[in-house]
């Protein structure tokens, strides 16, 4: 039960980011974001009810909303560069947010494992080849997002690391409810400076406005499915699977957006998806 959570968890995600980037290159980025973290807050805190979840306080609160607001930096760069850059270089890079959680671990007197070594060298140099690789070499003509996933894996290795710093002192619920609530807020923030505001499309198709709040119901229940794995006593199983996440992000944009993905960039890939699963697993 676990490995099929873990699993569904990196499907799930791969899929939110890629038809994220979608609705983003359509509507823009807060709008989709408003969205889709208001459809995910919705369900936590209707699950938070059901199952009495109490009052997330101390540690809980704090790290939740640190996390939240990692998760919103994160999210909103991966959906920018989604929106106008190519997914085979965006979604590698934005998976190297293990290495944020292990590299602090490191810094504050964490051991460090030949494991962690070679899943982090690998990690690099996947990002580095399907960075070399342009757009050009494979006959698009967009640009490839590098920077976009690098800022993206910084945002997402932070909510990695408060996450669950969150949820050691609580429930999974209770932390992502916080977090959610945080990230909601932020937005919410944003929407309402006029500069923001004013580059901003409106009147959202009813059909799409179902599809960006579909998009927060799954970032939700992946994160639930990937917190209830680990509570099953499979960390590193979870760490694995969940890890595929950017390898089902290519492969939708494959499918649905027919992107032209080259040998190069496959190993690129690969190369990234594995090395992040080992340092997410020796840490």
């Amino acid at each position: 039960m676990a490995a099929l959570l873990a699993l569904l968890s990196g499907a799930g995600l791969g899929a939110t980011d890629y038809f994220g980037g979608r609705q983003t290159a359509r509507w823009g980025a807060y709008p989709v974001l408003a969205l889709s973290q208001a459809a995910g807050l919705l369900i936590l805190a209707t699950l938070a009810l059901i199952l009495r979840e109490p009052v997330p306080h101390g540690p809980t609160l704090l790290f939740g909303a640190l996390a939240g607001m990692s998760e919103i930096i994160g999210t909103a760069a991966l959906y920018f560069g989604l929106a106008r850059g190519r997914a085979s270089t965006v979604a590698p890079a934005a998976a190297l947010a293990p290495l944020v959680p292990a590299t602090v671990a490191v810094v504050t007197g964490g051991s460090v494992s030949v494991l962690l070594l070679i899943g982090a060298a690998g990690a690099v140099a996947g990002v580095v080849v399907v960075g070399i690789l342009t757009p050009q070499e494979e006959g698009d003509a967009r640009s490839g997002g590098l920077g976009w996933g690098l800022l993206a894996a910084a945002g997402f290795g932070g909510y990695l690391l408060f996450i669950a710093l969150a949820t050691e002192s609580g429930t999974p619920v209770g932390a992502l409810t916080v977090d959610r609530t945080i990230a909601f807020t932020l937005v919410v923030i944003l929407l309402a400076v006029p500069r923001v505001r004013g580059g901003q499309k409106v009147g959202m198709r009813v059909r799409d406005a179902a599809w960006v709040g579909a998009i927060g119901v799954g970032i939700a229940a992946s994160d639930l499915a990937y917190a209830t794995a680990t509570l099953l006593g499979n960390l590193t199983l979870a760490a694995v699977l969940s890890s595929t996440h950017p390898v089902f992000t290519v492969i939708y944009a494959r499918i649905f957006g027919r992107e032209r993905i080259g040998v190069g960039r496959w190993i690129g890939i690969g190369l990234t998806a594995a090395g992040a699963a080992a340092v997410a697993i020796s840490s």
